[in-house]
């Protein structure tokens, strides 16, 4: 294929999306109620006692605004109390330390004036444990979102764009440390997640989405830039077979393994030629299109996608990683193979795919080692892992791989708060050296995995259901209950729903 270097797209793409929609961030205008604790969905054990805070909005001009622009601050003047004071203690109404005392649920208040907002915080007996099951499991960068056996979904961490998904006013400066459920009566099979968006499948091939809408990623046809708290259905007549989740786009396979694409489309990544500036589409698709040819498999990530047809050839289209920079690629094209890909994963950096042997071949950046040889080694073109495990799934993203071989077992490799940080070395240039390393590290915990998510953190679906997550902590991506915990590479259970 030919390849038009095109180095820090990534970069670009967030840039855009901060640009494109600056005018609306600012919190109090979808709802809100201008003030908000920090952390809800916590979790204590008697005699442990943690310290909450709270955001205020204000106006430039006020006395809290000490500096010039400054809108959200923490508030002078606060009180805060609790409503059930046999199970949590606030010492003092001027802070917002609590101390857990005994089992059972309390809400915690914070008030400023006449603006009011609350906080669930649970205390835990001592050994109590998580009992809910879970079937599906998708990470990014500030939350996570996982499907329950009975196929309802919960999201967890922060809701700046209403990615909780119930339907209620935007916490923008609220991070929940435990699953709270979408405002869904559907039951759905598959779920992915975008930069503060997602969308789920049903078993029937529907496509729900909810969270930011950019003008297009949500896929429900309209132009205007707003959020949807809850899930809104995307305008495709068909049945979804598959759904891939990018940052800014979507796919979906039909029941023909026909790709439909929706969303923003200024790399190109929906696989159609035009980004429609101006057109009042804001650069993308509000509905999918599709476009000729069909795949049995596909996935997307960041701001390219890649499948694989019914003759195992693989193809790719949009901001494709290549060596150490990426190449823009408007429509599929195919990747040349010295062997026959089964899966491919999308990742940020580099791509990657499976043979029938469970061999790994990668293409991309190499920086950290994610591609699974000696760091700082990146390639055009697919090439084997320095891996001697074959595994049956991966998943790729945040300079990070992870593989799951035949027994359930996950290791991983490449950088991140994710890694074991005893077992990595100092990669990259002087003046820009970060811990990574290319050989494969065991996942601490005797854990067995069917599938797996990686972002800011990484979560993984055991084989009897269970739902364990490790890495950054700082939005409660890791839905522990513990806002104290910033990150971690021992993965914890997540909580059992609100």
């Amino acid at each position: 294929m030919i390849l038009r270097p095109f180095p820090s797209i990534l970069s670009a793409g967030v840039l855009l999306l901060l640009v494109g929609c600056g005018d609306i961030l600012g919190p109090g205008r979808d709802g809100t109620r201008g003030l908000w604790i920090r952390d809800t969905g916590v979790v204590l054990e008697p005699g442990e006692s943690i310290a909450l805070s709270a955001r205020i909005q204000v106006s430039n001009n006020s006395a809290e605004a000490e500096e010039a622009g400054t809108v959200i601050v923490p508030p002078r003047n606060a009180r805060w109390w609790t409503d059930n004071p046999a199970v949590l203690r606030v010492p003092n109404e001027s802070s917002g330390r609590i101390e857990a005392l005994a089992p059972g649920r309390a809400t915690v208040w914070v008030q400023v004036g006449s603006r009011r907002d609350s906080a669930n915080v649970t205390v835990l007996g001592a050994g109590a444990e998580s009992t809910h099951r879970w079937k599906a499991v998708a990470t990014w960068r500030s939350g996570t979102c996982a499907l329950d056996v009975q196929g309802h979904a919960y999201c967890w961490g922060d809701d700046y764009y209403g990615n909780w998904g119930t339907s209620g006013d935007r916490r923008q400066w609220t991070n929940t440390h435990r699953p709270v459920r979408v405002n869904s009566p559907l039951a759905f099979e598959g779920i992915g997640v975008g930069l503060g968006f997602a969308c789920a499948r049903t078993a029937g091939g529907e496509v729900w989405c909810w969270g930011l809408h950019l003008g297009s990623q949500l896929g429900h046809g309209r132009t205007s830039v707003h959020f949807e708290t809850g899930p809104v259905r995307v305008g495709f007549s068909g049945r979804a077979a598959a759904l891939a989740v990018g940052l800014q786009h979507a796919c979906l396979l039909d029941v023909e393994g026909r790709a439909h694409c929706w969303g923003m489309n200024l790399m190109q990544q929906l696989g159609v030629t035009e980004n429609i500036l101006g057109s009042g589409e804001r650069g993308g698709r509000t509905l999918p299109v599709a476009f000729a040819g069909t795949f049995r498999s596909i996935s997307t990530h960041g701001v390219h996608t890649c499948g694989i047809t019914p003759a195992g050839e693989l193809y790719c289209w949009g901001s494709i990683p290549v060596g150490p920079g990426y190449a823009t690629v408007p429509v599929p094209t195919q990747v040349p193979t010295s062997v026959t890909p089964v899966r491919v994963e999308a990742g940020g950096t580099t791509t990657c795919f499976l043979t029938a042997a469970g061999e790994m071949h990668c293409f991309g950046s190499n920086d950290g080692g994610e591609s699974g040889r000696p760091p700082g080694r990146s390639t055009d073109v697919p090439t084997p892992a320095a891996i001697e495990l074959r595994f049956e799934d991966l998943a790729l993203g945040g300079g990070m791989t992870c593989g799951i071989i035949p027994n359930g077992q996950a290791w991983c490799w490449g950088t991140g708060s994710a890694l074991d940080p005893a077992a990595l070395q100092m990669c990259g240039n002087i003046g820009t050296r970060f811990p990574c390393t290319g050989t494969p590290i065991p996942i601490l915990g005797n854990l067995r995995f069917r599938s797996l998510s990686i972002d800011q953190a990484t979560c993984g679906v055991t084989l009897d259901g269970e739902l364990y997550c490790w890495g950054q902590n700082d939005r409660g991506q890791l839905g522990i209950g513990r806002p104290d915990v910033e990150s971690t590479h021992i993965p914890q259970r997540v909580l059992d729903p609100l």
